[in-house]
């Protein structure tokens, strides 16, 4: 076996692995947790806390009312930006709690 093909054929055993070790839905998390942080950058980061994805719907904490209104009001554009960096539609509904 060359080279490439042993790392095409573990490329390919690693979704398997990541589902037998039930790790599959925390690794989605880890992603989400940080691509909404890396587009947010480090001002909305402050006012931001918990993220979380539930059936396709992500919930984001935000500690300022002036700022969940304001995120709220751009929500779709928000949702799109994040399904874009995610190269998915995994993020469904965008709620600023």
């Amino acid at each position: 076996m060359t080279r490439k093909n042993s790392a095409s054929a573990l490329a390919d055993l690693i979704p398997a692995v990541i589902d037998d070790l039930g790790v599959g839905e925390r690794l989605e998390q880890t992603a989400i947790e940080e691509t909404w942080r890396r587009l947010a950058g480090p001002q909305l980061e402050r006012v931001t806390g918990r993220v979380r994805l539930q059936k396709g719907r992500l919930t984001v904490e935000v500690k300022s009312s002036a700022w969940r209104q304001a995120l709220t009001m751009q929500k779709d554009a928000w949702r799109q930006r994040l399904n874009d960096a995610l190269g998915s539609d995994r993020v469904t509904e965008l709620v600023f709690r």
